[in-house]
């Protein structure tokens, strides 16, 4: 409830969709949902400043789900049914590794993403 107020606080206009703090605990992310046509974006927050550390810019209406990898260098993101992207990016430096739509046009779409065991390498959507 706490990372939720502070948040909150920071962006009162700000629609989240998900939110995920880091596993070293400093920093949280937050995805953002918005309307048709518009870019949702990616923040990353200093948990204890409430400082905006990065902003993330690729996925479009929504950002469904977020997963920071094992070490805690990458982030998985994953759009919503308007933007069918999984993104992968360096959490230090702000860039996108990587990114792959999550459906083939027939229907169905991934609702979540995440890092398997303690391996940054292997992840799904």
């Amino acid at each position: 409830l706490t990372t939720l107020s502070m948040l909150l606080s920071l962006s009162p206009n700000f629609y989240y969709s998900d939110l995920l703090v880091r596993l070293e605990g400093n920093n949280v992310a937050s995805g953002q949902q918005t309307h048709q046509g518009f870019e949702a974006d990616i923040i990353i927050w200093d948990f204890q400043s409430r400082q905006e550390l990065r902003r993330f810019k690729l996925h479009k209406v929504k950002v469904q789900a977020l997963a920071f990898s094992p070490s805690d260098m990458f982030l998985a993101s994953l759009g919503g049914v308007d933007d069918g992207q999984l993104a992968m990016w360096d959490v230090d430096n702000g860039k996108a590794l990587c990114s792959a739509r999550t459906r083939d046009g027939r229907g169905g779409q991934a609702l979540t993403v995440a890092f398997c065991n303690h391996n940054d390498s292997t992840w799904w959507g």
